[in-house]
Formats: C-alpha cells, structure tokens, sequence
C-alpha cells in the first residue's frame, strides 16, 4: 500500500519505507503491526508502549519501550536505543497463588482430610507455601498435601507431596514460611487435584494455607 500523509503523521505498512529527510515530531503508524513509530533525532523511533512478541525488537525505541517476550514470558524494559538493550523486570503472566482456607466453624480444626479439593488449573511449579492463622490464634498444625489426577481420585497419603517438609507451624506461633520445600514433589499438571490432610492440630480454627509457585 502507498504511504499516505495526514498532517504530521504518516500512514503505512510495517515494510514500508518510512521517509526521510523530515523534522522531528512526525509519527509514522504501520498498520499491520500496530505500532507507532515517532521521528526523534533524525530517526524513527518505536513510540508505542509495548512490543509483545517472540524476538527482541530491531528498529530502535525509546528508553523505557516495553516488551513483552512471548518467548521467555518476561516484561523487559528498554535501557538504551540503537543497540537496543533491554532488562528484565519482572515475570509476566507466569507467576500464581493458590490460596486455601481450612475452617473449623468455631471449633478447633480436625484432623484427617479437610472438606475441600482444589482441582490445578494448568501446569506449574510449586515454588514456596505459607501457613497463616487468620484469626489472631497461637496454636500448632501440620498439613500434608495429597494429588492424584481425575482418573485416580482420591489421593492417598500414599500420593504425598510433601516428603517431610510438610507445612508446619510450630507450637505457640501463628505462620511459617518454607521456600526450600526439601523432598517435595513440586511439578503438576493441568487437572491434577489436591487435597489437605491435617496431620496434627492445636488451637487453631482457621488457618490458610497459600501455594505460590510458576506455571510450566
């Protein structure tokens, strides 16, 4: 298609020449990519907010352009233009967190299999968990997390995650935290279901249990 000129701002194809020889502030929209390009300093220079692709963009942008890598599933941040550099900030979509609430209805929790199943919505990484009382109780629990797939539930705790480093808080204390997860099977899949056995309780009757992890 023919570039076409609307007041300061071109309009084309991605791989159309974008024109020369022209002052800074014109705007160039390629409407195939949906990207807005701006002449800066002699140069076209992407102006858009955010590239979300597989490959690092090539034309040069403007110090703070986003990406959003496809590829790596990370938000990166451009820190220099032509060459472009760009850092990671963050993990984008990836990151999750379950959360799970145990609840006596007044009554000290008890021990067995809790009421609820939670049934993984794609696959992932268990990466940490957290144990909290949610209502300003000091007690003592320790949880074991038991999965199996549709086709094999229930689980048994012959289907532990856990190993020995089930969620634990200690005696006269009110949460933990374990980021180590020593022994854990952390790996799941789409559809697997997980159930909560309490192994042991005082005190508490109520308590959350979060699962925070990635998913594959």
């Amino acid at each position: 298609m023919p570039v076409f000129r609307v007041g300061t701002s071109f309009i084309g194809l991605s791989t159309d020449s974008k024109p020369s020889g022209i002052s800074d502030g014109f705007t160039f929209f390629e409407t195939d990519t949906k990207y807005t390009f701006i002449r800066r300093g002699g140069a076209w220079n992407f102006h858009g907010t955010t590239f979300v692709q597989a490959l690092a963009p090539t034309a040069d942008v403007l110090v703070g352009t986003l990406w959003s890598d496809t590829t790596a599933k990370l938000l990166k941040v451009a820190t220099s233009i032509g060459p472009i550099v760009f850092v990671t900030l963050t993990a984008e979509e990836d990151d999750f967190g379950l959360s799970i609430i145990l609840d006596g209805g007044g009554s000290v929790l008890s021990t067995g299999v809790q009421t609820v199943a939670l049934e993984m919505p794609f696959d992932g990484v268990i990466e940490s968990n957290r144990l909290l009382s949610a209502q300003n109780e000091q007690g003592a629990v320790v949880v074991d997390i038991w999965k199996a797939t549709f086709a094999n539930f229930p689980p048994t705790v012959a289907d532990t995650i856990t190993a020995s480093a089930k969620p634990t808080i200690a005696a006269s204390d009110d949460k933990s935290e374990d980021s180590t997860l020593t022994g854990w099977t952390t790996a799941f899949s789409a559809g697997d279901i997980l159930i909560f056995n309490i192994d042991s309780v005082a005190t508490f009757t109520h308590i959350t249990l979060s699962l925070r992890g990635r998913k594959t």
